[in-house]
């Protein structure tokens, strides 16, 4: 086991003693915002992923089970005829 080095010891804590407070309300609400932002674009982000790969699966299954070779929705050309 390596000895400690206390004259780097005693500079680490002269600095973190120099740092200001962070126990001011305003700190608490300003990361607390940062971090529900943060949290809301996780959380985006794997609805965004979630909703990609469903969208991707109905694109393979409507390519697999299309008989005619094209989508069918709602602008499919029988909707669009004018009744005689």
């Amino acid at each position: 086991e390596k000895p400690y080095d206390h004259a780097l010891l005693r500079q680490v804590a002269s600095l973190t003693r120099q740092l200001p407070a962070v126990d001011t309300s305003k700190f608490q609400d300003e990361f607390l915002m940062e971090y529900n932002d943060a949290l809301l674009m996780t959380h985006l982000a794997t609805m965004t992923k979630g909703v990609a790969a469903i969208n991707e699966l109905a694109d393979r299954f409507n390519v697999a089970y299309d008989k005619h070779g094209r989508r069918k929705g709602f602008y499919s050309p029988g909707l669009l005829q004018a009744a005689p």
